[in-house]
């Protein structure tokens, strides 16, 4: 699992003060598992309402794959 996310944050918040929103799955057999970049969307109508989360799969800065959980 790569840290990029980690030494991203680390250089934006000493350099511009913000942080990449990241989630942290909370698995309760495993623990805190890896942290995945959640992207925001909006619905394309310009409507009010729910739309679903989407997590990244892949590591936005180096492409590595985020460890999947175990079914």
């Amino acid at each position: 699992m790569c840290d990029c996310i980690y030494t991203v944050n680390a250089k934006f918040e000493a350099t511009h003060n913000v942080h990449i929103c990241a989630t942290m799955p909370v698995s309760v057999e495993k623990g805190l598992g890896p942290p995945k970049v959640l992207l925001k969307t909006e619905r394309a109508d310009g409507k009010r309402g729910k739309t679903p989360p989407v997590c990244a799969t892949f590591c936005p800065f180096c492409g590595e794959r985020y460890v999947e959980k175990e079914k």
